[in-house]
């Protein structure tokens, strides 16, 4: 299996086992040290396990429950070839100065 691939598998994994609220496949999908940032929480979960239990405080104190879960048209792009030309950052020397 190439690299994309591989991506799109466990992405689609990823996205199933959210849709069927099958939160053991879920958390299996990030490694115990990933962070987490939701615009909701006033600062960045940093780890595995702190997700899990704002996940948990979901589901008992807001009934949080996924019904489903889709991912359209999914793409995979390298990070060392952006999308598009990122612009000059204002601060930077100009080419001849």
């Amino acid at each position: 299996m190439t690299a994309t691939g591989e991506v799109l598998a466990a992405a689609r994994h990823l996205v199933q086992a959210f849709g069927r609220h099958d939160t053991v496949g879920y958390f299996d999908c990030f490694a115990p040290d990933a962070t987490f940032i939701f615009h909701t929480t006033t600062a960045r979960l940093a780890s595995r396990d702190e997700y899990q239990q704002l996940w948990r405080q979901w589901e008992h104190q807001d009934e949080f429950r996924v019904q489903s879960c889709i991912s359209a048209q999914p793409v995979v792009r390298s990070p060392r070839r952006p999308l598009y030309p990122l612009p000059p950052h204002p601060e930077s020397p100009r080419p001849g100065s």
